[in-house]
């Protein structure tokens, strides 16, 4: 009985330490509560709390490292010996050639994300612009052995890849253009040949003007060796040339070098020819400068165009009336008198001074030829003032002219009294005849008017006092 009581006791002291002693964990040294990941009925299904954070154990969840499960990362339940740089996980398909740093190109994100690829080749001897942006990686970087990439050592040179674009037409090879692509090409738009105008040739055509919109292919036709291109204008532009109407470039033997009258432009707008002769017609001077070539070129050849004003003006000259200038007898020299403007307008004839001048009256307000040249020719026009004004002469009554006798001394030259320099004849200036003893006619008979010795209309030519009718007791001078 005494036995039994002793094992009684030995059981009841075993029992609470085997229910005391706790399960070792498969996590090796991992300071966590179980709850963070296990459920209260059973082991598994695992299901990791939102408290858990994993960054504090030196590995942040970031990308799609948060959406894989642990197993894709902790094979082994020890935790503590799983590593945290990224070829433990990953398979480096550069071989060792871009380093162990994954996240130098690749993001969390995912592993084919480009951002910083991008950024980290911006780096290196050839950074991506343009089209290569947008290209991928195999593009360039060819697979290599096991299909791994390569990129140390990868050709920078543009021929490498584009070799078959440079075989291509236009024929790189037979113009003997160089290998490096950037001199003509944008990395924008390859097929925008841009850069490579710097180095075209500046003669005997330069890519200016109109030239410089032109594909390459528009000059270098076919397969044919650059070299072999046309240069001169005539070479690319003869059936321009030759269907040419205004003017007719054939007919007028023009020269073949375009460039001596036209614009490198569209459309050969705006063409000036400036080896036209200046005499004796000058084809950039007043109206002659609005023509057109045709105007004065028909259809003969230009060598034979006339020369002259009258040649292309003559109906102008014979149609004119104002002044006749066919009676007139004028020069058929056009520009002696007018001044090579529209319509003809501003004449200017230099009129001989003698024996009449165009002063005075006689040019305002502003005479016309017509007012002393009348249909007869302009020769034979009176020249003497009497000529002209003889109606006023014998209509003056202020003095009589004709009952005074003026005509003797006078009439046939007005300007003896009247001025032409005023616009009318009032204010006449009459020397009088010192008949007389000079100072006794001039005082005090100085301030008397014509009519005051002269009472009558026939009483001008007395040449006394006492004839006068004012001094009848004077016998005659002293």
């Amino acid at each position: 009985m005494k036995n039994l009581s002793l094992l009684a006791l030995a059981l009841s002291l075993v029992a609470p330490l085997q229910a005391q002693q706790r399960t070792r964990s498969p996590h090796g040294d991992l300071r966590m509560e179980c709850t963070t990941c296990h459920i209260p009925s059973g082991w598994t299904p695992v299901r990791v709390s939102r408290t858990f954070d994993h960054s504090k154990f030196g590995f942040a969840l970031t990308g799609a490292h948060g959406a894989t499960t642990c197993r894709a990362c902790h094979q082994s339940l020890d935790f503590k010996a799983v590593k945290s740089d990224c070829v433990s996980c990953h398979a480096d398909k550069h071989r060792g050639e871009l380093g162990v740093n994954c996240a130098s190109c690749h993001t969390t994100r995912s592993f084919l994300d480009r951002d910083l690829m991008t950024k980290a080749h911006q780096l290196t001897r050839f950074p991506l612009q343009g089209g290569h942006m947008g290209l991928e990686c195999s593009s360039c970087h060819k697979p290599g052995g096991q299909g791994s990439l390569q990129f140390v050592g990868t050709q920078r040179d543009c021929v490498s890849c584009h070799r078959s674009d440079f075989n291509a037409a236009p024929n790189h090879v037979a113009a003997n253009f160089p290998t490096s692509c950037a001199g003509c090409h944008s990395q924008v738009v390859w097929g925008r040949v841009a850069g490579g105008r710097s180095s075209h040739p500046t003669n005997p055509i330069a890519l200016n003007g109109v030239h410089g919109n032109s594909q390459c292919t528009d000059c270098h036709v076919g397969a044919q060796p650059y070299a072999a291109v046309q240069r001169t204008c005539d070479g690319c532009h003869h059936a321009d040339y030759v269907a040419t109407t205004d003017p007719s470039h054939t007919a007028a033997a023009f020269v073949t070098t375009c460039t001596d009258c036209h614009a490198l432009v569209a459309g050969w707008t705006g063409a000036t020819y400036a080896a036209h002769p200046t005499a004796p017609i000058n084809p950039k001077q007043g109206a002659h400068g609005a023509v057109t070539c045709t105007q004065c070129h028909t259809a003969t050849p230009y060598s034979a165009a006339p020369t002259t004003c009258d040649a292309c003006h003559h109906a102008d000259y014979v149609a004119t009336t104002n002044p006749n200038h066919t009676s007139a007898g004028y020069s058929i020299n056009c520009s002696s008198c007018h001044q090579v403007v529209a319509g003809w307008a501003g004449a200017s004839i230099n009129h001989p001074t003698t024996p009449l001048a165009l002063t005075g009256s006689h040019a305002v307000p502003p005479r016309v030829c017509a007012d002393c040249h009348s249909s007869t020719t302009y020769s034979s026009v009176a020249q003497t003032c009497d000529g002209c004004h003889h109606d006023t002469y014998i209509g003056e009554t202020d003095p009589n002219h004709m009952a005074v006798g003026m005509a003797a001394f006078a009439a046939a030259n007005c300007s003896n009294c009247h001025s032409p320099t005023k616009s009318s004849w009032t204010g006449p200036t009459w020397t009088h005849m010192a008949i007389v003893n000079p100072q006794r006619v001039r005082l005090p008979h100085e301030g008397a008017s014509c009519a005051d010795c002269h009472q009558n209309a026939t009483n001008y030519t007395i040449k006394s006092c006492a004839k006068s009718g004012c001094h009848s007791n004077v016998n005659g001078p002293n």
